[in-house]
């Protein structure tokens, strides 16, 4: 059974939830590049000014960068994770494909 306490206590949470995810959202800088790790090492870096499309891996995917952000447009895993992860261009944010050990992040 839920009580006062109990709501006061969930609403305070998403509240503070909230304020964190907006903080962090309206102070991430934009970032100059994308750094291609793949197994912890770094294989290639790319401007975010420079519109383009890059293979990677042999093919298995491909990077888009368009407008300052950068995309998967085509992976060859099983569950397309990577490509559904959207645009990045903040510094910090990242898209990572596991099944090729793959990690693309804006520095």
């Amino acid at each position: 059974m839920r009580t006062r306490r109990d709501l006061i206590l969930i609403l305070s949470l998403l509240a503070i939830g909230l304020l964190l995810f907006l903080l962090l959202r309206l102070t991430a800088r934009e970032g100059e590049r994308v750094a291609v790790i793949l197994e912890n090492t770094t294989v290639a870096e790319y401007p975010l000014n420079v519109d383009g499309e890059f293979p990677l891996l042999g093919g298995k995917n491909t990077l888009v960068i368009e407008n300052g952000e950068a995309y998967i447009k085509d992976s060859q895993c099983p569950d397309h994770t990577c490509e559904r992860t959207g645009r990045i261009s903040k510094v910090r944010e990242r898209i990572v494909c596991l099944p090729h050990r793959l990690t693309v992040k804006v520095v």
